[in-house]
């Protein structure tokens, strides 16, 4: 009997570890089949990542900010690019200004380049775009440079084709500092020959290039792409929650102007991103590959369709193992309401199996508290982090190169806080309350999800549904056979660890360590699916608890032993050179919060110290007696009411701020012949940043009401060079270094 019944334990144990085995295979099968695949071809009529990557090695030598010289070499090259590929091209010079609150003003000479691959129809064009120039920090090699290099090679492949429609190659300049090029495009162009924009970004250096971001009535859209894409990678939640977002790329002008079309981008490798290291030997091939084939294939779709009219309808749609599942939108309800209505049918069943309305209510409660559990320990360790490792806080939310290893620490916890959950619930023999509770709490976000993100329903209706069929056939003696049971529950739970599991690595990689509880949450939901199909994974052995305490200190120890910059992974540091003209005052100074290993040497001794900058802002400082390496000329000149103020510098500016403490006697001011404000008689300071205008000289002229009142201005010039050696470390990468000079002058 002993013997019986330790084979019986053994078997037992033997299938649990079966289920978990194969419970783990699909998860991994679910993260495979969302990531970029890579081959490689020399078939010259195939997209090759060859050419490509050799387009980036040339292009993302350099940082290439817009208005200077490295910018203006990356244009030339993709003109002669284009010139070698027989594709007409020009640059299409444009000038435009953004006010904000009526306080800040942009204005910007940017420098869009245009292709065009003529069709042999009277259809709209196809408009493909990117943008060329990279953040003063880094050489962009993936943002955006690989989408430019991506535009090339689908050129080359595209021009010898017969199209119906006209391509356009947009590849705009200025996108970094507000989406200048794409703003003046859509204010100085005829866009009503344009039928659909197909928009190119990053934000990492790796990842699959998903199609995150729509215009409305998506549901043509969507299934062009399910026709013509290279295992694409699109959902319906990631453009709701991106609709949500305050983010902003060129395609935001697009829609603006009523364009329809799709932005695409990897966000993978997030650490990288306007990282000095986000160059040609740290991104990744295979999402380049990933990139260029879909935008390809696209291309080629939609140059050959009528795209007269897009629009249509909005559609619910999600990756499910190897292509889209698309629908309207508008059957989200009846999906919603047929889950509610299984949940129903679980609780009937509970109860009819001797289970309480009281019981049910104590599960609950207790998988409230397994949420609690999730969100109140990742808040505590979002917030602890930051603090124990303050490197962490000079990349974008956290990211530092390690940080994945905490979206282990995540799913670990989750799974952690599930066994305790679930057995100490079980002990009290009633797993078929806590399984209908789950379902219950599940149906409860698939109401909010409909609420707050229609299209997103998907996202728990589906799944909940192949969780309540796996619950009533396990409830009922519809199925005798145990292994045929077994089989068909692990068909059903492919569809919510399908779903869910990428899902969970993506929004880890939209927010990270910021906001770990978004992943853990998920993996509860995960884990709680896994209990409903086969409870006795988690009740019957500590396997579920083991694997959770292994990678939740596995994760940790990595981490930490992984949290220090290398050579080949630096941290981005902050340092620039400041000069006050009017003082003869110089300082070093940072763009940063705190001093770190790459910027302490040349800030000993610094604090918080007030500079004019040239309005008086407060900054990390500390005085120096260098003196700048360059220099300006300022001759002030007037007229009856006008008065004009040349600068003459003998260096290139990258950039100028110009600075009016008020301007209650302007009746208006012009900036290098462009108006930058008229009739403004506001006691309130006023703040103007040229872009790509001021390279070699700056022409501010002003008309004053009262001629005799004079006028206060505060100019600053940034140019790209320190006054000495720059002092670093090789753990460390400058992502400024320049010298900025100020100049207070009465007009």
């Amino acid at each position: 009997m002993t013997l019986n019944f330790t084979i019986l334990t053994s078997n037992l144990n033997m299938k649990n570890l079966l289920y978990i085995i194969i419970s783990f295979l699909i998860c991994f099968v679910a993260i495979y089949l969302d990531s970029p695949s890579y081959t490689s071809s020399n078939n010259s009529n195939d997209f090759s990542i060859e050419n490509t990557m050799a387009h980036i090695d040339v292009m993302a030598q350099e940082n290439h900010f817009m208005g200077t010289e490295e910018n203006r070499k990356v244009r030339d090259y993709i003109l002669s690019e284009f010139q070698k590929l027989n594709i007409q091209a020009e640059i299409f010079d444009g000038y435009t200004s953004s006010n904000w609150r009526n306080r800040f003003l942009k204005m910007a000479k940017t420098e869009n380049i245009i292709a065009t691959i003529k069709g042999n129809g009277n259809g709209k064009a196809v408009l493909i775009a990117g943008h060329y120039d990279s953040v003063l920090s880094a050489p962009g090699a993936a943002d955006d440079v690989h989408a430019v290099a991506c535009i090339l090679e689908s050129a080359r492949l595209l021009k010898n084709m017969q199209h119906k429609n006209d391509i356009i190659f947009l590849i705009t300049d200025g996108e970094e500092m507000g989406l200048l090029g794409a703003k003046a495009f859509t204010e100085m162009e005829d866009l009503s020959n344009i039928g659909l924009v197909l928009n190119y970004e990053a934000r990492g250096n790796s990842g699959s290039s998903i199609s995150f971001e729509w215009s409305e009535g998506n549901a043509w859209l969507v299934q062009q792409v399910k026709k013509a894409g290279i295992n694409p990678i699109a959902n319906s939640m990631s453009y709701e929650i991106y609709n949500r977002l305050p983010n902003d790329t060129d395609f935001t002008y697009f829609k603006k102007a009523g364009l329809s079309g799709i932005n695409h981008a990897f966000i993978d490798g997030f650490s990288y991103y306007h990282n000095p290291v986000d160059n040609p030997e740290t991104i990744n091939k295979k999402s380049v590959k990933h990139t260029g084939e879909n935008m390809y294939h696209l291309v080629k779709h939609f140059a050959n369709i009528d795209i007269t009219n897009t629009v249509s309808h909005n559609a619910s749609f999600f990756n499910f193992l190897t292509g889209i599942i698309s629908y309207p939108s508008s059957m989200d309800i009846f999906f919603l309401i047929f889950t509610l209505l299984l949940v129903v049918v679980c609780v009937v069943f509970a109860m009819r199996a001797e289970t309480s309305i009281k019981s049910i209510s104590i599960a609950f409660s207790y998988i409230i508290l397994l949420l609690v559990l999730c969100i109140g320990s990742m808040i505590f360790l979002s917030s602890v982090l930051p603090k124990l490792y303050p490197q962490y806080n000079v990349f974008y939310s956290g990211q530092f190169y390690n940080h994945k290893w905490y979206l282990l620490t995540s799913v670990s916890t989750a799974i952690i806080f599930t066994w305790f959950i679930t057995n100490y619930f079980n002990f009290k023999n009633k797993a078929n309350a806590f399984k209908s509770a789950a379902i219950f709490v599940l149906s409860i976000f698939a109401i909010a999800m409909y609420m707050f993100l229609p299209t997103a329903t998907y996202f728990m209706s589906f799944p909940i549904m192949a969780l309540a069929f796996i619950y009533i056939l396990n409830g009922s003696a519809f199925i005798k056979n145990k292994n045929i049971l077994d089989g068909i529950t692990f068909l059903l739970l492919i569809v919510p660890l399908i779903i869910w599991t990428p899902i969970i690595q993506n929004i880890f990689l939209a927010f990270s360590i910021k906001m770990l509880a978004n992943p853990a949450v998920l993996t509860s939901f995960t884990c709680l699916a896994t209990f409903i199909a086969f409870e006795s994974i988690w009740t019957k052995n500590k396997s579920m608890l083991y694997i959770g305490l292994f990678g939740f200190f596995f994760s940790l120890i990595v981490a930490h032993l992984t949290s220090k910059p290398t050579e080949e992974k630096p941290l981005p540091s902050s340092v620039f050179y400041h000069y006050n003209l009017n003082d003869q005052t110089a300082h070093w100074a940072t763009n940063q919060n705190d001093i770190n290993i790459g910027n302490r040497d040349l800030l000993k001794g610094a604090k918080i110290k007030t500079l004019k900058l040239p309005r008086t802002e407060s900054i990390i400082a500390v005085e120096n007696k260098l003196s700048p390496s360059v220099s300006c000329k300022y001759i002030i000149s007037d007229s009856t009411q006008n008065s004009v103020l040349s600068v003459q510098y003998d260096q290139e500016a990258y950039l100028t701020n110009v600075y009016f403490e008020n301007t209650q006697n302007l009746k208006w001011a012009k900036i290098n012949g462009k108006t930058a404000f008229e009739n403004r008689t506001d006691d309130i300071g006023f703040y103007i940043t040229l872009f790509g205008m001021t390279q070699d000289s700056l022409n501010l002229e002003i008309s004053k009401i009262d001629s005799t009142q004079s006028q206060t201005v505060t100019i600053n010039n940034e140019f790209m060079v320190l006054p000495q050696k720059d002092i670093i470390p090789k753990t460390a990468r400058r992502v400024d270094g320049y010298t900025s000079l100020v100049k207070e002058v009465r007009m």
